[in-house]
């Protein structure tokens, strides 16, 4: 285990330590890009088409279906939401204990990475369809697309051909806060679900006396990836 190899090395020579280190990022680093990865890809497949949906129609029923959804999202505190649908998904006597996703994860299942992927999408896509729905209601509003509705253009060439087209470039801009988010996220949900990622890797380093090569190493990781995120 960790606290083993921690605790082999502690008398050793720096180097050894840093090694160890680097080893341990390694090995880690993998799960928990995986997750990052996957939450950001379904959080923008659910939630652009829903902010657009929403903004067709400011005041209409999906527009007031989703606002509900976001105030109840933002009431709800992430870390009871997790522990919450980890029972809900995850115990074999409840409503999805025929998929087997399991209260724990389990190597070589992927399905056992459903319930903490399905938490963090679930909390990360109201920021998504608030922002593009302000943006799609202000572009909407704006010369251009008065003028195409002048010229006759229906309302969805205006929308998905021209107003669209606009909001791709600074969707992409708000991508990396999402992939940021994910990441500050993959800290509960692999304590949680005992996931072996950075994140409890991490407080497991802070809680050893505590394993500074490792702390720092990951600052230096996360630091860059912020860097090269919002380049």
């Amino acid at each position: 285990t960790y606290a083993a190899k921690t605790a082999e090395i502690q008398n050793s020579g720096k180097m050894d330590q840093y090694i160890f280190a680097a080893a341990a990022l390694a090995e880690r680093m993998g799960i928990s890009m995986k997750i990052t990865l996957i939450t950001v890809f379904f959080t923008y497949l659910i939630g652009y088409p829903f902010g657009i949906a929403m903004s067709k129609k400011p005041g209409g029923i999906i527009d007031k279906i989703g606002n509900v959804f976001i105030v109840l999202n933002y009431a709800i505190p992430g870390l009871v939401f997790y522990l919450f649908m980890k029972n809900i998904l995850g115990s074999p006597d409840g409503i999805f204990g025929f998929l087997n996703l399991g209260l724990f994860y389990e190597e070589g299942k992927p399905l056992t990475l459903v319930p903490p992927i399905f938490c963090m999408v679930f909390l990360s896509i109201p920021g998504v369809i608030i922002w593009l729905r302000r943006f799609m209601i202000d572009e909407l509003s704006s010369d251009y697309v008065k003028f195409a509705r002048s010229k006759g253009l229906s309302e969805n060439r205006i929308m998905y051909t021209h107003v669209l087209r606009n909001a791709i470039v600074p969707l992409v801009r708000n991508i990396p806060a999402t992939f940021i988010g994910a990441i500050v996220g993959s800290y509960f949900v692999e304590k949680i679900w005992s996931i072996p990622g950075t994140g409890i890797l991490l407080i497991t380093a802070l809680q050893n006396e505590p394993d500074v090569p490792v702390v720092q190493g990951l600052t230096v990781i996360y630091a860059l990836l912020g860097m090269v995120s919002f380049l």
